[in-house]
């Protein structure tokens, strides 16, 4: 994997569907927002395009340099890695509901509570609550903009 180059398009790619999908999207849209704001204040010449993409688009999945995958734990990392067409040597990064035990991804951001995703997406994003998920999230990020290695961290919320 070519980890410490920065890369010029990532893709952010969602394999599950119900409610599992809709939070772990939610975490996605939540990086797709933020990416474009993190590259203005930091007035790189050339941003890094964050498209969330489908990921049976293989054509527009071509054109990416850096992966983002997004499963919950009744896929394995392995699979899940392999369900999207990535060239070799680009990282991936995966947001799941559990680590993965696959030791090719670059890094892991774990939601630990996927049913309390959107209601923690309902509160200001550094609000008491929000915080420490929206900071661990911030985190990953950096690492994948950067494309530096990740570690895995696990994102949780306040509970009240």
């Amino acid at each position: 994997m070519d980890i410490g180059k920065r890369p010029h398009k990532v893709a952010l790619v969602c394999l599950e569907g119900g409610n599992e999908g809709a939070a772990l999207g939610l975490v996605l849209d939540d990086m797709a927002a933020a990416g474009p704001v993190y590259e203005r204040l930091c007035h790189v010449k050339e941003p890094i395009e964050f498209a969330r993409l489908d990921p049976s688009d293989a054509n527009a999945l071509s054109t990416c340099d850096s992966f983002v995958i997004a499963f919950a734990g009744k896929k394995s990392a392995e699979a899940s890695a392999l369900a999207v067409p990535i060239p070799a040597g680009s990282p991936r990064y995966t947001v799941c509901d559990r680590a993965p035990a696959h030791p090719g991804w670059s890094g892991a951001l774990v939601v630990d509570d996927l049913d309390g995703v959107a209601r923690l997406m309902r509160k200001p994003r550094l609000g008491h609550a929000r915080r420490p998920f929206s900071e661990a999230c911030d985190r990953f990020l950096l690492a994948v903009r950067t494309g530096s290695g990740f570690g895995v961290e696990h994102a949780r919320g306040r509970r009240f």
